[in-house]
């Protein structure tokens, strides 16, 4: 059976899209229509410009649709105002201007990103959360955030919070009956040239 499950196995804790914990509804990872999907996802997040950048007048454009793997990232510098380098990519998050609907929160991250994650870990897979980019890219904000207020925490604190949180559901729930093993890496390799 998969993740794990068979006669006699412990129920595993499942969460819905919100993150809400939810009994005997399953999402279904790694088919058609799953919020996983079974891979990897590759998402892209855009910070607010920096000075330089708004300075030099660089453009950027985040567009996002309903359709999987169709989201796109469009880049326009200003000294070649007709060339655009456009990324598509699963996911694409606005969090450059917090003044637009689109705007991707901490919150909406890990709605996205990590909640999924949660529920893949919640019906026994591995998963992984890896961050990539330059010096400056929002990767620290993204995967710890401050610690205060709240709101700002990123994904790794929140992934973290959710799994405890389930835990301590099904102890509350099943007693001693259940029993789980959770091991965490985290890793941050910073490389200097």
């Amino acid at each position: 059976p998969r993740g794990g499950e068979g006669k006699g196995s412990p129920k595993r804790a499942s969460f819905g899209v919100d993150g809400s914990p939810t009994r005997g509804k399953r999402l279904s990872l790694g088919g058609e229509g799953s919020a996983v999907g079974g891979s990897i996802q590759v998402c892209v997040r855009v910070r607010p410009l920096n000075a330089a950048e708004e300075k030099d007048g660089i453009c950027v454009q985040v567009l996002t649709s309903q359709a999987p793997k169709s989201d796109a990232v469009i880049i326009e510098h200003p000294s070649k105002k007709h060339e655009q380098q456009q990324f598509v990519v699963d996911l694409a998050f606005n969090s450059f201007n917090n003044q637009a609907d689109s705007y991707a929160s901490q919150k909406m991250l890990f709605d996205k990103i990590g909640s999924p994650l949660v529920q893949s870990c919640a019906e026994g897979y591995n998963t992984c959360l890896f961050a990539y980019g330059q010096t400056g890219s929002g990767k620290t904000f993204t995967m710890t955030g401050p610690r205060s207020p709240k709101e700002s925490r990123g994904l790794v604190p929140r992934i973290a919070e959710k799994v405890f949180d389930s835990l301590a559901l099904d102890e509350d729930n099943y007693g001693e009956a259940i029993r789980y093993k959770v091991n965490v890496q985290y890793v941050s390799q910073c490389s200097v040239s």
